[in-house]
């Protein structure tokens, strides 16, 4: 009788040995290529604290940053170069931080980046319950891989490639009802919270809807854990990350709808975006209501809408946020194949999304800024793309003869 042993044996050696090829390509790319200017801070914030039990959120840790990312201080207007991150968020970076070589260590956060985006993938089939042919889930894995917005939080490192995964590992542990392990990956997902507060909401609110309680209990027990070890090991931390984060409007680009108008048409513009950020805020609130008591896939629609409108009803976000939008995308690759019973829409969306939004980029690069060089319109086209086509499949899957869960 054979035993699942030997097969165990040579996935993992076969994962180990791509994990070094992908490490060795990396580190050529990191040698050749500094930046990783998301991941420096996070880097250096961590090692500090590790090695020296240094503040991360000290002036003097600010200042090691800024001087490992420019050689000086940072000037107004540049890339202030915070820790940022909520002080538990070591728990993620610290493996990268224990290794001396930030080269090795970028190379190494790229690798496990990469793996990440791979996992988003396959958990998301997994929640969805797609089962692609082989040449549409290839596609599908090059697309998360070349994506605009998976490419520049790769190159940057930004940890939006993390949260992505845990957020999919949470819904597909939910899928298979291991609330208790949905718990734990939501919690790892709060890393970076703007990204995840109206999602966990949600969520939150529908598992009580259906009185999965062990949900909340497994991200309360297991938060209050993260938050009780940061206040022992550093007790200002939630005080100074919080003045960080007051500061970083201060050097970014505009995170939101209100912002974009703004900055495009003045003060006409935030009134104009006021007002339709309120109207989207309506909207989603009326499908969060919705929403309470019905099945999981009708979850997942409106998970997937409110990943999608979040820039435009206030919450905070970057064009390499938009990674978690491959969560979307998915979805709704699953959602069209059902619909057809083709995989055709592989060949269409995926295309569409991936030239569309390189071209923009390339198209409206200002090359003129050298720290922010993204056109605007690049944190709102994918988003409003993805919406319309989730509601254009909205009348099918909510209908009573539609997909059940």
């Amino acid at each position: 009788m054979r035993t699942a042993g030997p097969r165990i044996l040579i996935s993992v050696v076969a994962l180990a040995v791509l994990a070094a090829a992908l490490t060795v390509v990396n580190l050529r790319f990191t040698q050749v290529s500094p930046g990783g200017n998301d991941f420096l801070p996070r880097w250096v914030g961590t090692r500090l604290f590790i090695t020296e039990r240094q503040n991360p959120y000290s002036a003097e840790t600010t200042a090691a940053i800024q001087d490992r990312m420019y050689g000086r201080s940072a000037e107004e207007g540049e890339d202030a170069a915070l820790f940022a991150y909520p002080f538990y968020s070591m728990l993620v970076f610290a493996p990268f931080a224990l290794v001396e070589s930030y080269p090795l260590a970028r190379a190494l956060w790229i690798t496990a980046q990469e793996i990440a985006v791979a996992v988003s993938v396959l958990a998301g089939l997994g929640f969805s319950g797609w089962r692609p042919g082989r040449w549409p889930l290839v596609a599908l894995l090059l697309f998360a891989l070349m994506w605009f917005h998976s490419a520049k939080p790769l190159v940057d490192g930004n940890a939006a490639v993390m949260v992505s995964m845990f957020m999919a590992l949470g819904l597909f542990a939910m899928r298979r009802g291991r609330d208790g392990l949905a718990g734990m990956a939501f919690v790892l997902s709060t890393i970076k919270p703007q990204m995840v507060l109206l999602p966990l909401i949600l969520i939150f609110a529908w598992a009580l809807s259906h009185k999965r309680r062990s949900l909340l209990v497994s991200f309360g027990v297991c938060m209050l854990v993260l938050l009780a070890a940061s206040f022992a090991l550093q007790p200002s931390w939630a005080a100074e990350n919080l003045a960080q984060v007051l500061l970083y409007g201060g050097y970014s680009p505009p995170g939101t709808l209100i912002g974009v108008f703004n900055a495009w048409w003045g003060d006409a513009g935030h009134t104009a975006g006021l007002v339709v950020s309120a109207g989207v805020g309506l909207l989603l609130f009326y499908e969060w209501v919705s929403v309470a008591g019905q099945r999981f896939d009708w979850l997942l629609w409106t998970l997937c809408v409110t990943l999608a409108l979040s820039p435009l009803v206030g919450m905070p976000s970057t064009s390499s946020n938009h990674v978690i939008l491959l969560l979307a995308v998915v979805w709704l690759l699953a959602l069209w194949q059902r619909r057809t019973g083709q995989p055709r829409a592989v060949w269409v969306l995926l295309p569409v999304l991936f030239v569309g939004i390189w071209a923009l980029f390339l198209l409206t690069l200002e090359q003129e800024q050298a720290q922010f060089g993204e056109h605007l319109s690049l944190l709102l086209v994918a988003p409003v793309f993805l919406a319309i086509n989730l509601y254009w499949l909205r009348w099918w899957l909510l209908r009573p003869q539609g997909v059940k869960a």
